[in-house]
């Protein structure tokens, strides 16, 4: 296998065991409308990842602070 090959595995690849973040938890357990709207304000660099944490905690869903910043930045156990 060429560097180039074994780079796009790495960036391609999933985690298959253990548990997802507190943010890919949240978005297993909401209807896929849900998720699209989520992921799309993940997206946009024009929303805090703080006002994201209080909208969140304000309709009772556990999602780490620290959870958001990884899964936006996909440094989190769901992009591995």
């Amino acid at each position: 296998m060429d560097l180039l090959s074994a780079l796009h595995e790495l960036e391609t690849r999933k985690v298959t065991t253990g548990f997802p973040c507190s943010v890919g938890t949240f978005l297993d357990s909401v209807s896929d409308k849900e998720q699209e709207a989520f992921n799309k304000i993940l997206g946009n660099t024009k929303v805090g990842t703080i006002a994201i944490h209080e909208m969140l905690t304000n309709n009772n869903y556990e999602v780490a602070r620290t959870a958001l910043y990884k899964h936006r930045r996909k440094q989190c156990r769901c992009f591995q």
